[in-house]
C-alpha cells in the first residue's frame, strides 16, 4: 500500500483516464491541499461573486457542496478527485476541457462531485450554472410569447462557462425536449464550453432522451465519467 509522509497510507491504483495514458493517483489528501493552495491565489471580489451566485441558486443540500468534503464509500475516491481536479485545472489553459456524462445509481455523490467542480471553478471568477433538466427546459419554454424570451434564455445557458445538467431520464424524452436540449448542447460546442450530464442511465438511454448528437458534444474531447460505487443510502441505511 503506498504511503504519504503527510497523509500515511491510502489506496492507490492505476487508473486510464484517456485512451492512450495510465496515471498513478497520488495522495487524495495531498491532492486537496493542492487545490486549495492554487484556489487561495486566484480568489478575487469577481470569484467571490462568482461563487456567491452559484450557490444561492443551488438546491439546499448541495450548498455547501466541495471536492474538500466529497467522499465515496469505495476507493474510488482517490480517482474522482483527480478526475476532478484535472478537469477544474483544465479552465486555466487556453481551452477549457470536454464535457463529461456522469452515470451511476442513485445516492453515488454524482450531484455533488458535479456541483463541487462548479464551485472550484468560480474561484477564477467564472461563470457555473447547476440545473436539471426540467428546469432547464421550463426555463426556455417560460419565455414563449415574449419578445425575444426563448432567444434569451437560451443564449444564457448557452454562455455559461460551465453547464451542469442534471436528472437526465427524468424527462419524457418529447421531441421538443429534446429540440431544446440539442439547441443549449450544439450552442454550447460552438462556444467551446463544456456541459456536464448527469443521469442515472446508461450511455445508450442517455442518448435517447437527449439524442446520439448531444451525447457526441459533450464528449467532444470530453469523457463517460461511470460512478461504480455503493449508495451512500444504502451504505447509511
Amino acid at each position: 500500500m503506498p504511503h504519504c509522509k503527510d497523509h500515511g497510507d491510502y489506496i492507490s491504483r492505476l487508473q486510464i483516464v484517456t485512451r492512450s495514458t495510465t496515471h498513478e493517483q497520488k495522495c487524495p489528501r495531498c491532492a486537496v491541499v493542492e487545490l486549495n493552495a492554487s484556489k487561495s491565489q486566484m480568489e478575487t471580489p469577481t470569484s467571490k461573486g462568482a461563487l456567491e451566485s452559484f450557490v444561492s441558486k443551488l438546491p439546499p443540500k448541495f450548498k455547501d457542496a466541495s471536492l474538500e468534503n466529497f467522499t465515496a464509500p469505495t476507493n474510488d475516491h482517490a480517482f474522482l478527485l483527480k478526475v476532478g481536479n484535472r478537469f477544474v485545472n483544465s479552465f486555466s489553459k487556453e481551452h477549457p476541457p470536454g464535457g463529461m456524462v456522469i452515470m451511476g445509481g442513485t445516492g453515488t455523490g454524482k450531484t455533488h462531485f458535479s456541483i463541487a467542480l462548479g464551485r472550484e471553478i468560480t474561484s477564477m471568477g467564472l461563470t457555473p450554472c447547476y440545473t436539471t433538466v426540467a428546469e432547464m427546459i421550463k426555463k426556455v419554454r417560460s419565455g414563449w410569447g415574449e419578445v425575444g424570451g426563448e432567444n434569451i434564455a437560451l443564449s444564457k445557458l448557452i454562455h455559461y462557462d460551465l453547464l451542469i445538467i442534471d436528472e437526465i431520464g427524468v424527462q419524457t424524452g418529447s421531441p421538443n425536449e429534446k429540440q431544446i436540449i440539442c439547441e443549449v448542447i450544439d450552442g454550447r460546442y460552438k462556444v467551446m464550453k463544456p456541459t456536464i450530464l448527469i443521469s442515472n442511465l446508461a450511455i445508450d438511454e442517455v442518448a435517447s432522451y437527449v439524442s446520439e448528437r448531444s451525447v457526441s458534444r459533450v464528449l467532444d474531447k470530453g469523457m463517460k465519467l461511470p460512478f461504480k460505487v455503493q449508495s451512500f443510502r444504502k451504505v447509511a441505511a
